[in-house]
């Protein structure tokens, strides 16, 4: 069990140090349009969480400018 362990690690490290530039070349090739996506759904999820929080914020004026009228009359 330990010998296993063991070869498949120095496998796994040897097999990083020969094939290590070409795998992180395909993972950045490969994985690039799928990031560019999340990071444009995080700008649009980040632009309509900007938008509500202006809009409650908007309310809230409106809310204190009734109270104020209110107790003003």
């Amino acid at each position: 069990m330990m010998k296993s362990f063991l070869f498949g690690a120095v496998v796994g490290a040897a097999a990083m140090y020969y094939y290590g530039r070409d795998i992180k070349r395909y993972v950045d090739e490969t994985t690039r349009d799928v990031r560019a996506k999340a990071a444009d759904t995080l700008v649009n999820v980040a632009e309509t969480i900007e938008g509500g929080l202006q809009e409650a914020a908007d309310r809230l004026d409106d809310v204190k400018r009734s109270a104020q009228r209110g107790s003003a009359a």
